[in-house]
């Protein structure tokens, strides 16, 4: 409780997988998505911080930093947490496998087929 910062700042990375089937015609034939949040903070004093998400019923299969408050996590779908100093994982997670079915990838892939 005792750390001090010049410059308060906190950074947050969301790094998601996709792993994905697709067909020989490029459509997706099923897929999954898993990702983490990743945070390094610097932030004086003891911060109580939140983090909100726009649309929380498609996460799933979760797991948490011992900082997040997870009875309120459960109530309202909002991460609550006083960071530690430096690095870590916030949280990971899943995305449910009926919503991830029906995405569109962010890359498209052609098969080419060729004997030599």
């Amino acid at each position: 409780a005792g750390v001090s910062y010049s410059n308060n700042e906190i950074y947050i990375d969301i790094v998601e997988e996709i792993d994905a089937i697709v067909n020989g015609v490029g459509n997706v034939i099923s897929a999954d998505v898993s990702g983490s949040i990743q945070a390094q903070s610097h932030l004086s004093g003891v911060p109580d911080l939140l983090l909100t998400f726009k649309d929380p019923e498609i996460i799933d299969d979760c797991s948490f930093h011992p900082c997040v408050r997870y009875t309120r996590y459960e109530q309202e779908r909002v991460l609550s947490f006083v960071p530690p100093d430096g690095n870590f994982e916030l949280m990971r997670y899943r995305v449910r496998s009926g919503v991830a079915h029906g995405f569109n990838p962010p890359v498209y892939c052609q098969p080419q087929i060729g004997y030599g």
